[in-house]
């Protein structure tokens, strides 16, 4: 192979698939673990790119492709919208008051047990698939961990969502959407 096919080869890997890791401690964020509120939506949905990590590349493929880490997102947003509806609805029935937000958020985001079942096995595969091997801090006195804390090695996630925006499928582009 040439000199020239090779920096060929190798800006158009570069941009099919997005570089660049970065070191970061987790601490924990509870807006995304919160019950839905106007406020946690929005932060779940910030993390949506244009296109919703729907993507047409023709150098990948001849047909419209989702970026994975989007597909997961999208898959554990539902099951969190679907643990505090359920959560939601126990306490209703034992006499809560309403919940304006939550009543319209479940109207709208039900997911159906197939598609949570779909999610389960697909996060699942996800987390095997990445093997995500940093290392994390154990209590000496629980012997547990909670993973906040430790350094790690990611992907830049900017990055990713900037290049699954960059090749946005035109199609899909509602990003209130998670």
């Amino acid at each position: 192979m040439s000199r020239l096919s090779l920096e060929t080869e190798s800006l158009l890997m570069r941009d099919i698939a997005p570089p660049g890791s970065i070191k970061e401690t987790w601490y924990p964020n509870t807006t995304f673990s919160m019950k839905p509120t106007p406020e946690s939506e929005a932060a779940w949905g910030s993390l949506m790119p244009v296109g919703r990590g729907f993507i047409y590349r023709p150098e990948i493929a001849p047909i419209v492709k989702s970026v994975s880490v989007f597909h997961q997102l999208h898959c554990l947003h539902g099951l969190r919208t679907s643990y505090y509806d359920l959560h939601y609805q126990i306490a209703r029935a034992a006499g809560a008051p309403i919940d304006p937000f939550l009543e319209q958020k479940a109207a709208h985001t039900h997911i159906e047990t197939a598609h949570q079942k779909h999610c389960f096995d697909y996060l699942r595969r996800a987390i095997m698939c990445a093997a995500d091997a940093n290392l994390e801090y154990v209590d000496p006195v629980t012997d547990d961990t909670t993973g906040w804390g430790s350094e790690r090695v990611c992907r830049r996630f900017e990055d990713v969502k900037g290049w699954a925006e960059k090749w946005a499928n035109g199609t899909v582009m509602d990003t209130s959407r998670v």
